[in-house]
């Protein structure tokens, strides 16, 4: 069975790769939409072609082989088969990984050719990371916060949530958009059933897979860009989603984040991330459960690491914010 898929849309697995993240089987072929969805399968060939459907021109996937970053995908939507050259010698591990969100609309994996290799065994570890533009990887490969939005330079590959996995040799799931908040308009929460949340459609109870470990929640800076949000009202949103991750999986540990675009000096005396992390440790209190942490990213710093498009975290930011992650997952489940 499909690893990563919940168990309502679980299908028998084609036996030549696998999937991560969400997808939805129709007639033999997987729809995604969230960025950082991704396929891997194994092989031994020189040269592969991979069957891929995008309902846009707008959507990008990042080829990976052998660990290593190599092709971005630029989907057309009058093509259906993309060749994948390789390294003649040995056997590859390749996996392609959306890097575009779900505003690029959707992309149908249809299988991989002449490729004999059974799939390969995914690992037992496995997180999830629900958040905004930061968690889905806006403008990660933007040089300037002059730069503006654009498809080639979102890269959910490079955001915060790969890197960990990559770190601690996980799965990652990203349920992420660009803009959405916790409360109390153009939410998370009221999009986070979704197997397609642009299209509306897929919608159940148990998307994911049951057995992820860790979720982090990263939700804020789109809440508290107008001002400080209403606290009770707030949090309580805050609290009822949390509740719903820890009922969908009971034995994770759950992450609430702080940063990276959050500080004490933007807006001057406004105090947004003291604020945020008084609100955080008061829903952690009222949780009252031990596997619930606040995890803190560093506000970024341009003149160190540079910045990315619309003062987005760029490459660097999003790497260190990783390796947090990652250094906290270690230290929590021993990983």
């Amino acid at each position: 069975m499909i690893a990563t898929l919940a168990i309502a849309l679980c299908q028998p697995q084609l036996a030549n790769y696998r999937l991560i993240g969400r997808f939805w089987p129709e007639d033999g072929s997987y729809t995604c939409e969230w960025p950082g969805s991704a396929v891997q399968f194994a092989t031994e060939s020189s040269k592969v072609m991979v069957h891929l459907k995008a309902s846009t021109p707008n959507d990008r996937w990042q080829v990976e082989v052998d660990g290593k970053p190599t092709e971005v995908l630029k989907l057309d939507p009058k093509l259906e088969d993309y060749t994948i050259n390789l390294p003649s010698s040995s056997k590859h591990l390749v996996t392609l990984v959306r890097r575009t969100e779900c505003f690029s609309g959707e992309t149908t994996w249809k299988g991989v050719n002449n490729n004999n290799v059974p799939a390969p065994h995914g690992p037992s570890r496995k997180i999830e990371i629900i958040g905004d533009s930061i968690s889905a990887g806006y403008g990660v490969d933007g040089k300037s916060h002059d730069e503006h939005y654009s498809f080639d330079t979102a890269n959910a590959y490079l955001a915060y949530g790969w890197v960990a996995a990559r770190v601690v040799k996980a799965d990652c799931t990203i349920v992420a958009w660009s803009g959405r908040k916790m409360w109390p308009d153009n939410t998370i929460p009221s999009i986070y059933d979704y197997v397609l949340p642009n299209a509306k459609k897929g919608m159940t109870d148990h998307p994911d897979d049951t057995s992820t470990q860790a979720v982090l929640i990263n939700l804020a800076t789109n809440d508290f860009g107008p001002g400080i949000p209403d606290k009770e009202k707030w949090c309580g949103a805050y609290v009822d989603f949390t509740r719903k991750v820890r009922s969908r999986f009971p034995k994770a540990h759950i992450y609430l984040a702080t940063g990276s675009m959050m500080t004490d000096t933007w807006p001057p005396n406004a105090k947004h991330l003291t604020t945020l992390k008084e609100y955080l440790d008061s829903i952690k209190a009222t949780l009252n459960d031990s596997k619930v942490h606040r995890i803190d990213f560093d506000p970024q710093n341009e003149q160190v690491d540079g910045i990315g498009a619309d003062w987005h975290p760029n490459q660097n930011t999003q790497r260190k914010m990783g390796e947090r992650f990652a250094a906290a997952l270690k230290k929590d489940l021993g990983w």
